[in-house]
């Protein structure tokens, strides 16, 4: 990426490991992960880094991105979501973390990956 121009989504963990690799990027930071993949089609910028389900939606199954793009690079360590919930919704908690669970187990999750970002992984 020396000498490169990578747009990204202002405030996304993937700037911060560009910044900290220090490899001679240009980082070009937007409100919206769209514009990034808007300048990078009309070749302004070279290259977009973002989450990897962002990157494989935009570049499988946007409509009219699809085809244009491909995901050059998947990091190996996993970033895991969250959900916040009230302090004591201890239940809620359980629930959420049993549907995720059966989710991953029954293969729902990774239809819905296809079926939303064109992969599975």
């Amino acid at each position: 990426l020396k000498g490169l121009t990578v747009g990204s989504q202002i405030g996304i963990t993937g700037v911060f490991v560009l910044r900290k690799a220090d490899v001679g990027a240009k980082i070009k930071e937007y409100d919206d992960i769209g514009l990034a993949f808007e300048d990078l089609a009309a070749g302004r910028i070279d290259a977009v880094i973002a989450d990897d389900p962002v990157a494989k939606f935009y570049a499988n199954k946007r409509e009219d991105f699809a085809g244009k793009f491909s995901v050059a690079y998947l990091h190996k360590d996993p970033e895991y979501f969250g959900f916040c919930v009230r302090k004591g919704e201890t239940e809620l908690v359980k629930r959420i973390n049993k549907a995720i669970a059966a989710m991953k187990a029954d293969g729902t999750e990774a239809k819905l990956k296809i079926k939303w970002m064109g992969a599975a992984d």
